[in-house]
């Protein structure tokens, strides 16, 4: 969908933690930067269902398939984060703007 600089420096690094899958989403829980920063929130939600995505890779076929899209979207939002902007994910990114802004 797109991209935007991480207004804050400071987040940059939380940025980078926030796009390992669930383990990422809990670290934006238990430091609080989720309910601090919209941008981090969005990052948060991203994680989040990309991360649950993985846990479908039991599932022959299909969901190897998802697993690898997953695995893509996190990686891909990962490198973006790197690069000091907050990537708006397909299918998904959407619906975390819309949680992040409280709507």
């Amino acid at each position: 969908m797109g991209s935007e600089p991480i207004k804050n420096e400071d987040n940059k690094v939380m940025a980078i933690l926030g796009w390992l899958g669930i383990l990422g989403a809990i670290i934006l829980i238990v430091t609080k930067k989720k309910d601090e920063d919209k941008q981090m929130a969005t990052i948060f939600w991203q994680s989040l269902i990309w991360g649950i995505g993985l846990f479908l890779a039991f599932i022959p076929v299909l969901g190897w398939i998802i697993y690898i899209v997953c695995m893509i979207m996190l990686l891909v939002g990962f490198v973006m984060a790197i690069t000091g902007k907050v990537w708006i994910s397909p299918l998904v990114g959407g619906f975390a703007v819309k949680k992040a802004n409280g709507e």
